[in-house]
């Protein structure tokens, strides 16, 4: 305890006394860890909450993943039935048509005779419709002489649908990988071309697939309009905005332990590459026949 002398408003003298105590130690220590046991719990709280986001971010690729793999199981299925099935009896109906206009064509009269004839010619393009169909939900060149094959036919049924030329450059022999990665390699092809035949307003394409001992590289670049992107928006950023189409891209290869990059400009046209290592757990390198 200290005493104090402080003035008066008058001038006099007044004296005050002050008190001071000091605080025991383990009160001070008590605070201190009242202290840390908040920051603590804070920061477990905030780990947990971490964790957990990446649990869940983990739980949507897995799902993600699996939704891809049922989607191509379904389309090779569709495609099985539809060239073995219905395309076998529309082939049917169209021997039947043919074989009736052969036989039976004097005994008709004109108008039954032009009948007979857009029939058979009708039956043939859904006959052709159904084939294209088929082999566009699952092409068979996919799995028996894999993806060389099938990029070559796609490129050339694509410039044939849509009259845009495609630069080819793909070695006739690429080495074969696992189903699972021909087909996402194969898919993330399909849908950028699918994208340059409604965006890209272009005069050409260009198709490239390189192979090394460590990696393989498909890229699929027009010279069309290209994206318009902004200073807060990458190329990328742009493109996954119009739909699911270049989302579900990026998780194929992501799921083969590769990367996607896109880049371009206004009027600059756009790049697609995609990229698949070898060293990938993903990604299986079938011996060479």
């Amino acid at each position: 305890m200290r005493k104090k002398t402080s003035l008066a408003k008058r001038g006099s003298k007044r004296r005050t006394r002050v008190r001071a105590k000091r605080t025991r130690s383990n009160e001070a220590e008590n605070i201190v860890k009242a202290i840390k046991s908040v920051a603590a719990t804070e920061l477990t709280e905030l780990i947990e909450a971490n964790e957990a986001l990446i649990s869940n971010q983990e739980s949507l690729r897995q799902l993600s993943a699996r939704l891809l793999q049922l989607q191509d199981e379904e389309r090779r299925h569709i495609a099985r039935d539809l060239h073995d099935s219905t395309g076998q009896k529309l082939a049917v109906q169209s021997l039947a048509l043919s074989a009736l206009q052969t036989k039976q064509c004097r005994n008709l009269n004109p108008e039954a005779q032009q009948a007979l004839s857009e029939s058979l010619v009708l039956n043939n393009e859904i006959s052709a419709e159904i084939r294209n169909l088929s082999y566009l939900l699952h092409p068979p060149l996919l799995d028996e002489l894999g993806l060389s094959s099938a990029a070559r036919w796609y490129a050339a049924g694509f410039t044939k649908r849509t009259g845009i030329p495609i630069d080819i450059d793909i070695p006739q022999e690429i080495r074969r990988l696992s189903p699972d990665a021909e087909v996402a390699i194969f898919r993330v092809l399909q849908e950028s071309l699918t994208n340059v035949q409604r965006h890209a307003n272009t005069p050409r394409v260009r198709l490239c697939i390189r192979a090394t001992e460590n990696d393989m590289k498909v890229e699929i670049e027009d010279y069309g309009k290209g994206i318009q992107t902004t200073k807060s928006k990458s190329a990328q950023e742009s493109v996954e905005r119009r739909g699911v189409g270049m989302q579900g891209m990026t998780e194929r290869i992501r799921q083969l332990g590769g990367r996607l990059e896109i880049t371009s400009g206004p009027k600059r046209g756009r790049l697609v590459t995609a990229t698949i290592p070898f060293r990938s757990s993903q990604v299986e390198v079938l011996p060479r026949p």
